[in-house]
């Protein structure tokens, strides 16, 4: 009992909680003695976990680099084979383990209502910022919930599901406990957890290799815990390993496989469901929750795997579940009568619904009523999976059933290969090999969608803003803007310090040439003359003086067609560094500013206006000057090194699809994106420029001769101009391509909404078990309160909810149904 005790305190605040809290900590069932001020003012003081900023460069690199390490090295220390070589549980435990049925252990059924039906909670993408995740908490907890769209209020769930993603933005023991089990503990707060509690591990949770969330959820497997797992809040964790088969009453069951690592199940986990199998029988009804909603991928193996081996014995998927998309959707085929939900809604930040599709093409293995059979009208891929999962004599399925449309075919894309074991009899069977396989699809359609469509469109309208929510976002943005306008005017002929340097030696060669070339024709004129005066003397001029003359001419001439040459070729160069309309433009521009700067008679401030206007009503004909800007492009490698690899990107960012079309588009797309992102580039070099020469110009007047300050504070200018509105510009234009793209053609709808962050549209799953029934109640919360809607304090003859809650939200919640009840009739659905 001290053992159990110890575990159950496990979710009550520490003492240094209660020295914090000023000595007031929520006590089970007892007095109202809370730590809700201290959580208020943590929260309104940004203390407690915000929505994930996945934008931060810093985290970033962090989440790149764990999903490198995890997808590179999770394969070779697969978490769930540890966790299947830990649990010492006999056959025969196993199959009993999670019997809740009342078939086994009595004490372990799931408490029923007064008519007899079970209810169970799922949510799934939870984790995130503190105050989603604590409302869909808070609602969960509550013994009864109100719920606008329905008469009666609805009975808590006894067993709770999570979906996947149970903590972003990357699992280790601190995220859990700070933006998990922290607002659960505080929003369901007793020492007596009665709720059950299974997890499914998503792409997040795996990002350690499953390490943390073993040692939260599946801690009932170790021996010191003596089978009493983790309490969150007030549900205790049940699980030994990260999958789970729970037998239910009236002949239900909840299986929840792990596809995650490698989106494949591992020998153990086969094994595991295959044994589970065995325990099914025709009658019996599955929820089957996966951590993908594989029907909106292109991505079928392993839902044919795990639906084969569900359904092997005759027993029916009456619907599929999952999250890792951050919304609502509900897809239905009449033909089969099964129904697929994606809710992920639990306190991740929103996803986009106008991407969606009402209509699709679902793929799903079907049962033929004979024993299996290596039939021709069956591709050899499905026909080689089904072998791994159904023994010879079991259920045969076909990928061409009868009503299934041909014409629309939809199979994985991703071939996994996995050791190709032949099947021994009296084993269990072993994964062969996976390939694409295309199975003729039925049609289904949606038949709701949350949040509406519309409203998702004009929520991505928001990243017009990006740079001012998306701050140090921006600020990336800024240091890549300043390496390009660092290359570029180390690049430009016109500002660069080199070609500055070249053109003045070429200016001196100029001016030396043109003193040859005065002198030249000097030396010419004064010998022509000389010449003419020697023909016009009275005495004729000896022959060798004549001679004399005319050599010195021919040498003169000589000289001045040398010194000529000279000159041309000067201005050439100069020419072939700086146009003369760039030229003019540049010495004109530069006059105009250095008048202005050395004008006596102006104030300060009448000089920074009027710096300013020079500065606005400058031509764009040199910002943009294409010749200058290939004529760096080619004196730079630097400079052209970037640009084509920013080119490049951009186009490789383009969500289009690989056919010729799509690629036409994507190099269209990143081309214009590649576009904007320069000419901003180029203006904001121009003005950083534009404006540290006449402001060091003036700082060089109050500095002592041979200072360095003017040249220190032009570069730090020139940086501090760059980053401003370099990130200001370049997150403006990301957040309009974003804003196109996202709302106009459904492409980045993931990085859009990610950008932004949003707390509200959360959702969860209610769902009744009875007999040959399950009603699904999906209910949402269109508003989550932000740091300062919450309180701690009991109003007037209010009473505190029966789940203990440090805080309540100032403004009460209003959970609504997102469409009617889904009602599944068993009878209705196709096995």
């Amino acid at each position: 009992m001290a053992l159990q005790d110890a575990f159950v305190s496990d979710a009550l605040p520490t003492p240094d909680d209660k020295a914090a809290a000023g000595g007031r900590v929520a006590g089970g069932n007892g007095p109202v003695i809370d730590q809700g001020e201290a959580i208020v003012e943590r929260l309104r003081a940004g203390e407690l976990p915000q929505m994930v900023d996945w934008f931060d460069p810093a985290l970033l690199a962090k989440v790149g680099v764990r999903s490198i390490i995890s997808a590179t090295l999770g394969s070779y220390s697969d978490q769930r084979l540890i966790q299947a070589a830990t649990d010492m549980a006999s056959e025969a435990e196993l199959k009993s383990r999670y019997d809740y049925s009342g078939s086994g252990n009595p004490g372990d059924v799931v408490p029923a209502d007064a008519d007899g039906a079970v209810w169970i909670d799922y949510i799934a993408d939870l984790g995130d910022g503190f105050e989603s995740t604590y409302a869909m908490a808070y609602l969960m907890a509550s013994d009864t919930l109100k719920v606008r769209g329905e008469a009666n209020p609805l009975p808590a769930g006894q067993l709770l599901v999570m979906g996947g993603d149970q903590v972003y933005p990357d699992a280790t023991k601190q995220e859990y406990h700070a933006r998990l089990r922290d607002p659960y503990d505080w929003a369901f707060a007793t020492d007596e957890p009665r709720r059950k509690l299974f997890a499914i591990p998503g792409n997040h949770d795996w990002y350690d290799g499953l390490s943390s969330f073993s040692a939260l959820f599946c801690s009932a497997r170790d021996r010191i815990s003596c089978g009493l797992g983790t309490q969150i809040g007030g549900w205790r964790c049940h699980q030994h390993r990260s999958y789970f088969a729970i037998k239910l009453p009236h002949n239900w069951w909840i299986w929840g496989p792990d596809i995650q690592l490698a989106d494949n199940l591992d020998d153990s986990q086969r094994d595991y469901f295959d044994l589970m199998a065995d325990q099914t029988q025709a009658g019996d009804n599955i929820l089957l929750c996966l951590a993908e909603p594989s029907w909106l991928h292109d991505n079928y193996d392993n839902m044919h795997e795990i639906s084969m081996l569900a359904r092997k014995r005759g027993a029916k998927i009456c619907a599929v579940i999952a999250g890792d998309w951050h919304h609502y959707s509900r897809y239905t085929c009449d033909e089969l009568g099964i129904q697929f939900i994606t809710c992920g809604g639990g306190g991740a930040f929103a996803h986009s619904t106008h991407g969606l599709k009402w209509k699709l093409a679902l793929n799903w293995a079907t049962p033929t009523g004979g024993p299996r059979t290596a039939s021709p009208d069956d591709s050899e891929a499905f026909n080689r999976l089904e072998k791994t999962i159904i023994a010879p004599g079991g259920t045969d399925f076909t990928q061409h059933p009868a009503g299934a449309d041909d014409g629309e075919v939809k199979g994985t894309t991703e071939p996994k290969p996995i050791t190709d074991v032949e099947a021994i009899p009296g084993r269990r069977l072993k994964a062969l090999r996976k390939e694409q396989i295309q199975s003729a699809a039925y049609n289904c359609h949606a038949t709701a969608i949350y949040p509406a469509q519309w409203k998702s469109r004009l929520i991505s309208l928001r990243n017009l803003w990006l740079p001012f929510h998306n701050r140090r976002f921006a600020v990336l943005v800024g240091i890549v803007y300043f390496v390009y306008a660092w290359v570029w005017a180390a690049a430009d002929p016109r500002q660069s310090p080199i070609m500055k340097k070249l053109d003045a030696d070429i200016a001196h060669a100029e001016t030396t040439a043109l003193r040859a070339v005065a002198t030249a024709d000097q030396r010419v004129k004064s010998l022509v003359d000389q010449k003419q005066r020697l023909a016009a003397a009275a005495t004729p001029p000896s022959l060798a003086d004549t001679e004399k003359i005319d050599a010195d001419l021919a040498r003169a001439e000589k000289a001045q067609a040398a010194a000529q040459r000279r000159l041309a070729a000067a201005r050439e160069r100069q020419l072939s560094v700086l146009g003369d309309d760039e030229r003019k433009l540049l010495a004109k521009f530069g006059d105009r500013m250095n008048d202005i700067v050395t004008d006596a008679t102006m104030g300060l401030g009448a000089k920074a206006a009027a710096l300013v206007k020079v500065m606005v009503s400058t031509s764009l004909a040199y910002i943009l000057d294409p010749l200058a800007f290939f004529a760096a492009a080619e004196s730079s490698p630097m400079f052209s090194f970037l640009l084509i690899g920013l080119w490049a990107a951009l186009i490789w960012y383009v969500e289009l699809p690989a056919t010729w079309l799509g690629k036409i588009g994507k190099v269209l797309i990143g081309t214009a994106h590649f576009a904007a992102h320069v000419l901003a580039l180029l203006v904001v070099s121009w003005m950083a420029n534009g404006t540290s020469t006449p402001l060091a110009a003036l700082l060089a007047k109050a500095a002592p001769d041979g200072s360095l300050l003017p040249d220190i504070f032009r570069v730090a200018w020139n940086l501090v101009t760059t980053l401003v509105f370099g990130g200001l510009l370049g997150g403006l234009i990301l957040g309009l391509y974003w804003t196109l793209t996202c709302a106009r053609c459904n492409m980045h709808t993931g990085d859009a909404f990610g950008a932004l962050g949003i707390r509200n549209y959360k959702s969860f799953l209610r769902i009744k078990l009875e007999h040959d029934r399950a009603t699904i109640y999906a209910i949402a919360l269109d508003k989550v309160p932000g740091p300062t809607g919450w309180r701690w304090k009991l109003k007037d003859g209010e009473t505190r909810p029966e789940h203990n809650p440090q805080i309540m939200p100032k403004k009460p919640f209003d959970p609504h149904l997102i469409e009617e009840p889904i009602r599944i009739d068993v009878a209705t659905v196709s096995p």
